[in-house]
């Protein structure tokens, strides 16, 4: 993962789960749904980021990318946001130029982040 994607912090915001964890005290199930449903959709949206670069499809790239940009910001995973906001206003631009390179640092960051969430979600289960 490129550094400047890592910030200081790694990929996962602690802070922004132990939120996420604390909005019901004592049940961590909003938590673990949205874990659930962002780990389950990773394959999904990388194939779909893939899919918009093979066919030149710069508006699906942008779909795609903001997607899951949200998904990830909303769990605290700042560098997948943040390779994702790079695709997304790549596909912007009209062009899907560079996005394989982008897309392949946003594959090796999702899999660290999925590892760190889901490291994350077991140690705070309720």
């Amino acid at each position: 993962v490129p550094q400047q994607a890592r910030g200081q912090a790694g990929v996962l915001d602690r802070e922004r789960l132990d939120m996420l964890r604390d909005l019901e005290p004592g049940d961590t199930s909003y938590l673990d749904r949205a874990i659930g449903n962002f780990v389950a959709r990773v394959p999904e949206s990388v194939e779909a980021i893939r899919s918009a670069i093979t066919s030149h499809d710069a508006g699906a790239l942008t779909q795609a990318a903001h997607r899951l940009k949200g998904s990830a910001l909303n769990l605290g995973l700042a560098a997948v946001g943040h390779l994702a906001y790079e695709l997304e206003m790549l596909g912007d631009t009209g062009s899907t130029t560079g996005a394989t390179d982008l897309v392949d640092a946003l594959e090796e960051c999702l899999s660290e982040a999925v590892t760190e969430v889901l490291g994350y979600q077991t140690a705070h289960r309720a």
